[in-house]
Order: structure tokens, then sequence, then C-alpha cells
């Protein structure tokens, strides 16, 4: 395929069937690739899928051609830089992200947990003390909470649950109480409140520990819809039978989180739940008794990430990958670019071939697998 970075770029952002062959291009390209792609970040144009591109250039050394950028002076190209050093996968990006992070750029706190290498714990450990203190302490909501009152910014709360989340990315579940006492926090606790409950969502969506199932199952009937639809969502990943009665009951009422509802009985069970409600019941005596309510599932069958790995390549292919990542933590999966590069498709594809023998039924979250009650 033949153009300029400009054209390819182009291609790939309108997605379709010529977008796959324009990313083996730009990608093709290597580093005289770089400058094109940094541009259109700084100007703001598709910044996600030039980061995601900048992640799969095909050059010597990703970490090498990358580093520089981390010390940019604009903001916007330091992220980018530090986004696709987290997609490498790659343990030598550790130190750069860690020494971001000294500097005072806060994206090294997600980005070192994006990144999923365990060498970027301590570095990451140490972040988050220097910033927001221990997220274990039983006052560290309430600490965070009055400090963001009394300077009017409750900046340091995002960074304590971003924080939290990237943490747990690693397998550290310090911030739990801190996250389960966020989500359930007043929506009018503070400005903006609900945009920080809904991060403590995610965050809890990728730990383990005791409550979490019961505060996402109240938080499924959240004001807020996208905390609602979050918290739904993040109670299908535990994979358990016993949330479809209530899945059911909230997709009767044909409110704003019915297709939420129907989203999460559908990645459950790979059934669709009947259109009309008064089918529910019956559907659900036809089904339940087939199904183990001691073990975890995803699209009917015992959770193993091959159900999804399979899919990939399906039409809702973007769905699967997004769902894959938060199964296994894999960093080179990038939702952004749709459809994916065939080196993304390939390194799944090779990853479960070295990771096969999972054992299904359990709770699979970030990489690592727990057993089933590992949230109750």
């Amino acid at each position: 395929m033949t153009g300029s970075i400009a054209e390819l770029f182009a291609e790939v952002s309108a997605g379709g069937p010529s977008a796959v062959a324009a990313i083996d291009e730009i990608a093709k390209r290597g580093a005289p690739a770089v400058p094109d792609l940094m541009g259109f970040i700084e100007r703001g144009r598709g910044s996600f899928i030039a980061t995601a591109l900048l992640s799969l250039l095909d050059v010597p050394d990703r970490v090498a051609l990358l580093a520089p950028f981390a010390t940019h002076k604009e903001h916007a190209i330091r992220t980018a830089a530090m986004g696709a050093l987290a997609m490498t996968a790659d343990a030598r990006a550790v130190p750069v992200l860690a020494e971001a992070g000294r500097r005072g750029d806060l994206v090294a706190i997600r980005t070192l947990g994006d990144l999923g290498v365990a060498d970027g714990l301590d570095p990451l450990r140490l972040l988050v003390e220097q910033h927001v203190g221990d997220l274990g302490r039983p006052s560290a909501l309430a600490d965070l909470m009055k400090r963001a009152v009394e300077d009017s910014d409750p900046g340091d709360v995002f960074i304590a649950v971003e924080a939290a989340e990237s943490l747990a990315k690693l397998g550290d579940f310090a911030g739990l109480r801190f996250a389960c006492e966020l989500a359930e926090l007043s929506a009018d606790a503070f400005v903006d409140a609900d945009s920080f409950r809904l991060s403590a969502i995610h965050a809890l969506d990728v730990m383990v520990g005791p409550d979490i199932a019961g505060v996402l199952d109240r938080r499924s009937d959240d004001a807020n819809p996208e905390i609602a639809e979050a918290a739904m969502t993040a109670t299908m990943h535990l994979g358990r039978i016993r949330a479809v009665e209530r899945w059911l009951a909230i997709a009767a009422k044909a409110d704003s989180r019915e297709g939420a509802a129907r989203f999460c009985i559908d990645e459950l069970l790979g059934d669709n739940a009947p259109t009309k409600p008064t089918l529910f019941a019956s559907w659900w005596t036809r089904k339940q008794p087939k199904l183990d309510p001691a073990i975890c599932y995803r699209r009917g069958v015992p959770a193993t990430p091959r159900t999804l790995v399979v899919a990939v390549r399906d039409p809702d292919g973007v769905i699967v990958r997004r769902e894959l990542r938060q199964m296994t933590g894999l960093p080179f999966i990038t939702p952004s670019l749709d459809p994916p590069a065939r080196a993304e498709l390939a390194a799944i594809d090779a990853w479960w071939a070295a990771h096969s023998t999972i054992t299904p039924g359990k709770l699979h979250r970030w990489g690592r697998t727990y057993e089933p009650d590992a949230c109750d």
C-alpha cells in the first residue's frame, strides 16, 4: 500500500477494509513515521489511534525509539510516548516511566500499571506514597476528601483512584477499601463526584477482595446511568449466574439500564434474554438448572480467555478485545484500532498458545486467576 502517512492515517481512522493494510504500511515505515504521528498527537487529531500506531512501528528497539519523547516539552507528546511504551510489555520501559513520574508527570501512575510488568510495582508504590500516601490506611478517603474540600480541588482523589487501579493491575490491592468507599460516596459530596465514583468502579473491576460484588450490586441501582451500567458490566466480569435474576429485573423496567443488562446476560450466558419481560421467568427457569452457581462463566461456558481469544476476529471484535484486555491484562491489545493490527491478533494467538492450560471456571482478572468467590 502506498501514500503519505497522513493519507494512511486517514484510512486507519476511518476503519473499514483498507484500515488493516494502512496499519501495516505505517508500521513498516518505522521511525520515519514518528514525526507525522507525533504531529497528529500535538494537534489533537486521533491521539489514541496515533499512540497505538507508535507502539506498532517496525523498529529494532521500540523502547529506545520512544523513550526520548517521554521528556518532550509538550504534555500531549509525553503522554502519547508513555502510553505507547506501556503497550510494549517491555520491562525496559519501567525506568523510563518511573523517571517521568519522579519528574512530576503523573501519567506514569497509569502507564506503569498498564505496562503490566512486575518490575514496575515498587516504582509505582513509591509514586503513590509520594503523592497520596498509603492508600491502605483506613482514613485514606476521608483524608483526601478533606484536602479536596479545603483546596476546592479534588485532584488528589483522582490521582488516588487511578493509583488504586494501577496497583491492582500489578496485583497490589492496597486501594481496595478506598475504592469501595469512593464508589459508594454520595453524588453530591463534591463537584463532579460522579466521575470519581465511576473511576472507582473501574478500579474495582480489576481487584479482588471482600464485598466487591456487594458494592457493584448496590451501584447497579445508582442514579447515574453510566455508573449503574459500569457496575453491571463489572459484575458480569465476576462470572456468577446469581446476577442474572437481578439483570432480568432491571431489563424488565425498560429504563436506561436495559441495554447494559441485556449485554451482561448475553456475555455471561452466551444467549439473549427474550424480548418480552413476561417470558423472562420461564426462560431462566429452563436455563438455570444447567449452570453451576459455584463457578464463573463467560458466553455460556466455564470462564476462560479462550472464549474471547477465538472471537477476536468476529464482527464485534472491538468489544471482544476490550473484554479480553480486562481478563488478561495484555498491554498490546489496542481497542482504539478497529479493525486491529495483524500484529496484535498474532500476538494474542501466540499468548494463548503459551497459556492454554488456564483453568476454566475460575475468576480471571487482569492476567491472574482466582477462586470464583474471591470478590464475595
